[in-house]
């Protein structure tokens, strides 16, 4: 067996001497086995998937750059070889060879003998040795004696394999062709140098005289050859000559006055057969026509079967003198499948009607046959027993016009029902259910209602059963009932997918149904997330009702409101709400039962904002970032008082704090643009502004306005504090509170004074 081995990159390097002009002495000491199926590469430096190694190798030069290489393996190891190597005395993989198939495989009671050549390109492999030379047996060579393959005969005659062995029983038939070719070339060169060529004949070969074309046209030489030019000439010449062809039959005494006869009924041959035979039955002349048709337009004999041929072959059947007809026509519409029809009348639109009769009568006036079975427009007729696949559908016995079908029958394919359908208990009892298909717009509504005794519509009812639980289904005024132990409703819906589109499900309940839009039905839904919804409304492609008023989740008792909650109080006494109103509780003002505590903030015990009312005591308190137990209020209403950071204030009633601390903060005369305060004028508890409408003093009108006043018309305005003159606004900047702005018409500002009440 030859390998071709894959030399490693290692392995060269090692064969090349110093100089790397040549090679040097190199050994091969083992050979390595492994299970390793792959393509080598000259990169390798050991094997993937080692089993062994052996010492037992032999191997020796046959030829510059070829190797012979031998190993056994006598061991009761058992292994399938995919990868091997051989290895230097060094240690070095010098080659590598690997395949996807098993290379050799060993079982445990035999010896593994293998046997391979290794061809090295561009490499002198003379001076490789290996260890072990007992057992080898090395391709003979012309220098080295061994093991020769012997050549088969075609191998011999071909010449040209240099290494296999040719014996003495191949070596004579190769001789023997050899002899029996040059005796027959030295026949053919002893008679082309010889002048003895006889003359051609009828029965042996030889030499020929061509003949002339007067010789061909006159016909009576039997000695010479007549070439297709003379051939032609003479024929042309008898076409042209009058009254050659002036008899419609040539008959084989009038061909003398032609010429020879034999040349001319050669001549005559070229035209065919036709022209050599006579017409008639049994003569066998082949006609292209037959009175007058092709053989395309007759029914034909093929292999046994009659067979018509064209784009649409059809057979006619048609009464003489008649115009009703009949036939059998094949087309091919699609140019894929095709279909063979049957029709009658003489323009192919009346139905086709088809009769089998009784043989014996089937020539008996019309009155008189009997007519078995009969297809046309209406169905199909029989007054014999039908049959599908086998099985009896029909007898003339029936006792109705509705045929039995009895046992288990397969029905595949499409049936259509246009009647309508019932299903009996047994033949002895009338009470069936029943169904028919009935028009609903543009498509049909198969309805089910069952019937009694008498024929009277009656109640739906159906019978599911799972093979050991029933569930009854009755429809019975206007309603559905199930009924069963422990009936259940489960709308099952994939467990992954797109949430609302895919694994929703829900259920409608009045009018409009799912797609309500302005209509008044109620849905329960479950959209695949995890949560279902019921409200109101159309439901859209997200699965939620566009009134959803509920929002549950499957992981929590919780439930979601997405509207009010009403109620007559009792009923609401025990709801806990995430909101009120949509605000949360932290939006209002709170009392905490027990202490007449109302928080308006924190509500830290050592930083508590809110009101604290104390009844014994007829105080209100306000505290503010305070300790209630321990810090003063900031303010503390009382009777007729009130104290603010512990400093008590009286007032009597309407009358305000006498000698009041008056300050002039502007003194001057500004009809429009800025005025400019001394000092800031939230530094008092009100403002005096006197206002006129000359240049006087005198004529001035005061106007008060308290401080607090005055900021909360700015919060209520977008920062900007109003005053009126004369119907019309003074705008101050309640950011700026030292500067008074944008003074309008004819009013002009002369003074303006602080006021502290206290």
């Amino acid at each position: 067996m030859a390998i071709v081995f894959t030399i490693t990159d290692a392995g060269r390097a090692a064969l090349i001497d110093a100089d790397h002009d040549g090679t040097t002495a190199l050994t091969l000491s083992e050979i390595g086995f492994g299970r390793g199926r792959y393509t080598p590469s000259a990169d390798q430096t050991a094997l993937r998937e080692p089993i062994k190694r052996l010492a037992s190798m032999a191997g020796q030069a046959v030829a510059a750059d070829t190797l012979h290489v031998s190993v056994q393996d006598e061991s009761s190891d058992t292994y399938a070889v995919g990868e091997i190597g051989l290895f230097t005395d060094t240690g070095v993989l010098f080659a590598v060879y690997s395949q996807s198939e098993w290379i050799i495989e060993k079982a445990a009671p035999s010896t593994l003998l293998l046997a391979t050549d290794l061809v090295v390109e561009s490499l002198d492999v003379s001076s490789i040795t290996f260890g072990d030379a007992a057992f080898l047996n090395p391709p003979a060579t012309t220098e080295v004696a061994g093991v020769l393959e012997l050549a088969t005969q075609a191998e011999v005659d071909a010449g040209s394999d240099a290494r296999r062995g040719v014996v003495p029983r191949t070596l004579k038939a190769f001789i023997d062709k050899v002899l029996a070719a040059y005796a027959t070339l030295k026949q053919l060169n002893d008679h082309a140098a010889s002048r003895n060529h006889p003359a051609a004949t009828t029965n042996a070969q030889g030499m020929v005289e061509l003949a002339t074309y007067a010789e061909t046209k006159e016909g009576s030489d039997n000695a010479r050859a007549v070439t297709p030019a003379a051939n032609k000439s003479a024929l042309d010449a008898h076409r042209s000559e009058g009254g050659a062809h002036a008899a419609t039959r040539i008959s084989v005494e009038n061909l003398a006055k032609l010429g020879n006869p034999t040349t001319v009924q050669n001549a005559l041959g070229a035209l065919g057969t036709a022209a050599r035979r006579d017409e008639g039955p049994g003569k066998g002349l082949d006609a292209d026509k037959l009175d007058g048709l092709h053989a395309a337009d007759f029914v034909r004999d093929v292999n046994g079967n009659a067979s018509l041929e064209g784009t649409q072959p059809t057979l006619l059947f048609k009464t003489n003198g008649g115009n009703d007809q009949g036939g059998v026509r094949f087309n091919n519409p699609t140019g894929n499948d095709g279909e063979l029809e049957f029709f009658t009348s003489d323009d192919y639109a009346e139905p086709f009607v088809f009769r089998a009769y009784d043989r014996n009568d089937q020539y008996a006036a019309s009155d008189a046959r009997r007519e078995w079975a009969r297809i046309d427009n209406a169905g199909i007729a029989t007054d014999a027993t039908l049959r599908i696949q086998g099985k009896e559908v029909y007898h003339p016995g029936n006792a109705s016009d509705l045929a039995t079908i009895a046992g288990t029958n397969d029905l595949r394919g499409v049936q259509l029902f246009r009647s309508i359908t019932k299903w009996a208990v047994d033949p002895s009892s009338a009470a069936v259910q029943r169904a028919d298909a009935r028009g609903d717009g543009t498509q049909a509504r198969l309805h089910w209602y069952g019937e009694d005794q008498d024929g009277k519509t009656a109640n739906f009812r159906h019978a599911w059963y799972d093979g050991s639980k029933y569930i009854n289904v009755t429809a019975e005024s206007g309603h559905l009932e199930f009924e069963g132990i422990r009936p259940w409703i489960t709308l099952q819906s994939p467990n992954s997918g797109d949430n609302a589109l895919s694994q929703g499900a829900g259920i409608s309940v009045g009018e409009g149904g799912r797609s309500a839009g302005s209509g008044a039905a109620i849905h329960m839904t479950y959209v695949g997330d995890g949560s279902g919804h019921i409200g109101m409304g159309a439901v859209g492609d997200d699965g939620i009702p566009a009134n959803a008023a509920m929002r549950l989740y499957y992981r929590s008792k919780d439930v979601t409101f997405n509207g009010k909650i009403s109620g007559n109080g009792a009923g609401l006494s025990s709801v806990d709400a995430d909101r009120l109103q949509g605000l949360q509780a932290s939006q209002f003002l709170r009392s905490d039962t027990g202490n007449s505590r109302v928080p308006m903030g924190s509500t830290s015990s050592t930083n508590w904002d809110g009101l604290v009312y104390d009844d014994s005591a007829n105080t209100l308190a306000f505290f503010a970032d305070q300790d209630t137990s321990a810090d003063t209020p900031r303010v503390l209403l009382g009777p007729g008082w009130v104290e603010a950071g512990g400093r008590r204030l009286a007032f009597e009633q309407n009358v305000m704090p006498k000698n009041p601390k008056r300050t002039t903060i502007f003194n001057g005369s500004v009809g429009s643009g800025t005025i400019q305060l001394s000092q800031n004028w939230d530094n008092f508890d009100a403002l005096i502004f006197y206002i006129s409408n000359d240049d006087g003093i005198n004529g001035a009108v005061s106007v008060e306005y308290r401080v607090s006043d005055l900021i909360a018309s700015a919060k209520l305005s977008g920062n900007r504090g109003h005053i009126q003159c004369g119907g019309y606004d003074w705008i101050f900047d309640i950011n700026n509170r030292s500067v008074i702005t944008d003074i309008y018409e004819d009013c002009i500002m002369k003074r303006i004074i602080g006021v502290n009440y206290s």
